[in-house]
């Protein structure tokens, strides 16, 4: 797996009531309880400590962390805006099988934003992920009018544009 870039954000540490046993976990390297903290942090709008414990549970190999700051990273909230970033972080979680970064890394190779675009991967990823139920890569497959034998629609193409944003969490 290649390494993805990691920011040196400076994580303010919790005191008072926050130091909680969650908070001690993820002090402790807990990629479970970083995952957690980072939602918690991501949900108190504080997008800077969400994307740093992103970070320490992504480095540890948590699927659903490396999907999330992917996303971070595609939309430049709280790291620096990098699709080749956000790429990297999707291939990492892609190849555990997590379906959400299979869907989300088949859009940006569909577009070839930070990789090399590639329509026949992005389908593959998309069937890929469909076959674990995720809806939305039976969306975009549809969008995108992937398949065996695609033939661009106009409707596929002036929905190209808003699939960009259609990255999920």
């Amino acid at each position: 797996m290649k390494r993805c870039l990691s920011s040196a954000l400076l994580l303010s540490l919790f005191t008072g009531s926050c130091a909680s046993s969650l908070s001690s976990r993820a002090a402790e390297a807990d990629a479970d309880a970083q995952f957690l903290k980072a939602l918690q942090a991501e949900d108190e709008g504080q997008d800077a400590v969400a994307a740093e414990y992103y970070r320490l549970a992504a480095e540890q190999g948590h699927a659903a962390a490396q999907n999330n700051l992917g996303l971070m990273h595609f939309e430049g909230r709280g790291v620096w805006k990098s699709y080749s970033e956000a790429a990297c972080w999707y291939e990492a979680s892609a190849h555990q099988g997590f379906a959400k970064a299979q869907s989300n890394l088949a859009v940006l190779k569909y577009f070839g934003l930070g990789t090399e675009r590639n329509p026949e991967e992005a389908a593959t990823l998309l069937m890929l992920a469909h076959g674990k139920g995720h809806q939305q890569a039976a969306y975009s497959m549809a969008m995108f009018n992937l398949g065996p034998n695609p033939e661009p629609t106009l409707a596929s193409q002036a929905l190209e544009q808003k699939m960009r944003v259609t990255l999920i969490r």
